[in-house]
């Protein structure tokens, strides 16, 4: 057994280190500003989740764009905004969701769990710090390989034809209207109540709201906080809790 094991590690070692080698190079490249342009005439950035992806519609607010995407927590919209920011300094004002049901402790596994991590991290996976990806690691190690490995193919596949605007052909996000109003049924009601049932605070969204804030205020940008209107059904006093932090 210790035989296989140690020619497992020696086939397996040089292809470890060839995938983290190849990451480290085309995220390099891929960090570089002018893949993240998106026109001098845009001075206000709108990011969130499904809230602002169809609240806020950018073809009516003057010289804005809308980036949010449903699912997106503030972990990933901190990355999203400072390297669209850094790459697009004539960015003004940063709008971003700020309604309840953004700080449910639930919340924390739109950063991690099995889904968002598969969908989300191969988005963003250039930009996050190595710091963070230990986190995703740790909290999940299965799904953080799949979409590591995932996010490697992806890359790759960009480097070979390499278009303008990365944000775009990695769908970041832009605003979607809804058509007409959402009939909710009582599966609908059971499973959002149910997901919500814990008004405790998420820590991880919090910090990364707090990091949000900070960058701006660094590099004097006006950041509006947008609450939103929610379904009486799926709202749950935190309230309070809220206007503590």
């Amino acid at each position: 057994m210790k035989k296989v094991l140690i020619k497992s590690l020696f086939f397996f070692a040089p292809v470890l280190v060839l995938a983290i080698a190849g990451n480290y190079f085309i995220n390099a490249i891929l960090n570089h500003t002018d893949y993240y342009k998106i026109g001098d005439d845009k001075k206000v950035l709108i990011l969130g989740n499904s809230h602002t992806e169809a609240g806020l519609n950018d073809t009516i607010i003057e010289h804005s764009i809308n980036l949010s995407q449903s699912g997106d927590s503030y972990f990933y919209n901190y990355y999203k905004m400072v390297k669209l920011i850094e790459a697009n300094p004539k960015i003004e004002t940063v709008v971003i969701i700020f309604s309840n049901n953004c700080f449910y402790i639930e919340m924390d596994k739109w950063i991690y769990d099995e889904q968002h991590i598969g969908y989300k991290f191969p988005k963003y996976s250039q930009l996050i710090s190595l710091r963070d990806q230990s986190m995703l690691f740790c909290k999940n190690t299965g799904s953080y390989l799949v979409a590591f490995r995932d996010a490697l193919r992806t890359k790759f596949q960009y480097m070979l034809k390499r278009p303008n605007n990365l944000f775009r052909k990695f769908e970041w996000g832009h605003y979607q209207g809804l058509a007409g109003s959402i009939e909710l049924s009582k599966k609908d009601i059971r499973t959002k109540t149910g997901f919500y049932s814990d008004t405790s605070i998420s820590k991880i969204d919090l910090k990364y709201l707090s990091k949000i804030v900070y960058y701006c205020m660094s590099k004097n940008k006006k950041l509006l906080l947008v609450r939103t209107p929610m379904h009486a059904t799926f709202v749950i006093d935190n309230e309070v809790e809220l206007q503590k932090m």
